[in-house]
């Protein structure tokens, strides 16, 4: 929904008939009510994205890395999950907050290199790119990976590891 609501928000600035996006812009009227509606709409979708992504992200983490811990440590997954609590909640705030400090920047950057339309229909474009990544290289949960050192999947629970 994010990427989608991206890359039609971008397509449907009036800047964009313009610009190299002009063959799929869909441009209207500027300050129109027909435009004031899509823009509404389509930042509904683009938000809408960003809570489908948020809400399951802590327990998600944290039910995977205790069941990690739980099943490489030998230990009841209720201590488990109170061992990795701290060190999960911190590292989703930090990339949470770096998102905040960057972003900023980032979309400032892009605003004056390729105007408003072009940095929505970009930054669309990337959060496509990053779901397919996310689905082609989807994360190993810990039945899947085998015993500690025998896969190269382990990489990604060195954190839960030094827990």
């Amino acid at each position: 929904l994010t990427a989608a609501g991206s890359v039609l928000i971008g397509l449907s600035d009036p800047d964009a008939m313009d610009g190299p996006l002009a063959p799929w812009a869909f441009s209207l009227e500027p300050g129109s009510a027909a435009s004031w509606i899509v823009q509404i709409v389509l930042l509904c979708v683009l938000s809408s994205g960003w809570s489908f992504a948020l809400t399951p992200l802590m327990p998600d983490m944290m039910e995977s890395t205790a069941d990690y811990v739980a099943e490489s440590r030998g230990i009841d997954r209720q201590a488990a999950m109170e061992a990795v609590a701290t060190a999960v909640s911190s590292f989703a705030s930090m990339g949470l907050l770096c998102g905040e400090a960057i972003g900023p920047a980032l979309g400032g950057y892009c605003l004056e290199r390729f105007g408003f339309g072009g940095s929505y229909v970009m930054f669309g474009l990337v959060f496509f790119v990053y779901l397919a990544v996310l689905v082609q290289f989807r994360p190993l949960r810990p039945a899947e990976v085998g015993p500690p050192g025998r896969d190269a999947g382990d990489a990604g629970w060195a954190v839960a590891d030094k827990l």
